[in-house]
């Protein structure tokens, strides 16, 4: 895909590269929330679809799920059958912080 570069979608704005849309903000907080903080204890991609309405397709949590490991603030986990679970990584849950604070100042 032409000028696809595998970063996470921000609005513009905020210290650090903007603030992350509001399901990416929901993805990670759904892998935080559901103690997904481990290889042992990760979500398939699916399992973090169902878990609230996200207004988007469980391809497009896919895509999401595969840039935040690109960014760092998702590793992936143990398989579960066939599946790959992921979870969110100490990057993940400062950048989640960092949204959080800035969501609290607005």
């Amino acid at each position: 895909m032409p000028g696809n570069t595998g970063k996470i979608r921000e609005t513009p704005g905020g210290e650090g590269g903007g603030i992350l849309d509001k399901s990416s903000f929901i993805i990670l907080s759904i892998l935080r929330g559901n103690g997904a903080d481990s290889r042992l204890s990760g979500m398939t991609a699916l399992e973090v679809s169902m878990e609230e309405d996200l207004g988007v397709a469980l391809d497009t949590v896919y895509r999401k799920i595969r840039r935040f490991e690109q960014a760092g603030y998702v590793g992936k986990g143990m398989k579960d059958g066939k599946a790959n679970t992921y979870y969110i990584t100490q990057e993940g849950l400062g950048r989640l912080e960092k949204e959080r604070n800035w969501t609290d100042e607005a």
